[in-house]
């Protein structure tokens, strides 16, 4: 390893050791763990519900998503920029705030879940709740992410695909999305992770139903208690999807 201060190795070593002591003691704890006792069918539960709810919520980010980032990158209008801030709130709100605002639209009495309701669908508390959740603060993440890709690409080369026939939306399809392969790869993940990763905004808008709206961030809260070998396994769990997430992206974020 070549350092340019020797010095600098010491608060780098601490700040290593910092974040990987945590980590490398959830191993060492699973390792003595004695899996008769744990609750697999909660696990089972929980597993299923996030993934279910995490896929639904990505395919929404992305139908609204991809055309939102590109009109960020390639369009101009007045109060674009007031617009596009609220765009990002999402991104700095604490979880219980977003819970309540999502409660307050959603709920059984908001501005949108009484219509809802008098048709005799409840979001709230639902697993529908849990998809608008990813949804919210997915999508910002998303926006973002994909907005840096679609304004990477040179509008000659659009241009030039329509002055060869392309109508604009063959041009999108042909020459703006493919460039943009790796953000929307690394955007779909980065938004994936913040939905699976969800849980304060989640217990107070979706509750934490076992078996109907327990998610694994829940599952981890509840088991805690309860259950510590099970919470041990969905944190290990968890920690490694985590890691999984972080490698595709950096990959993602290299190729571009």
């Amino acid at each position: 390893m070549k350092v340019t201060n020797k010095w600098l190795l010491i608060p780098y070593s601490i700040v290593l050791l910092f974040m990987l002591i945590p980590m490398v003691s959830l191993g060492a704890n699973i390792v003595g763990v004695d899996w008769s006792m744990i609750d697999w069918a909660t696990i089972q539960s929980a597993l299923f519900i996030t993934m279910e709810c995490s896929f639904l919520s990505m395919v929404l980010i992305l139908m609204f998503g991809i055309p939102t980032a590109y009109v960020r990158a390639k369009s101009s209008y007045k109060g674009k920029a007031i617009i596009e801030r609220f765009l990002q709130i999402p991104l700095v709100l604490p979880p219980a705030v977003t819970g309540i605002i999502l409660l307050l639209a959603f709920g059984r009495n908001g501005f949108i879940g009484s219509f809802f309701s008098q048709l005799g669908i409840q979001l709230a508390f639902s697993k529908i709740a849990i998809v608008i959740t990813y949804t919210f603060i997915g999508l910002p993440v998303f926006i973002d992410v994909l907005t840096e890709g679609f304004r990477s690409v040179n509008d000659r080369l659009i241009l030039s695909a329509m002055s060869l026939g392309d109508s604009p939306m063959q041009a999108f399809f042909k020459v703006t999305l493919p460039l943009s392969s790796n953000s929307l790869k690394v955007a779909m993940m980065m938004a994936w992770a913040k939905g699976i990763g969800e849980f304060g905004a989640t217990m107070l808008f979706a509750g934490n139903i076992k078996g109907v709206t327990q998610t694994l961030p829940l599952a981890i809260y509840s088991m805690m208690e309860s259950n510590l070998e099970g919470a041990m396994l969905l944190a290990l769990l968890m920690m490694v999807l985590g890691y999984v997430i972080v490698y595709i992206t950096k990959r993602g974020l290299k190729d571009d």
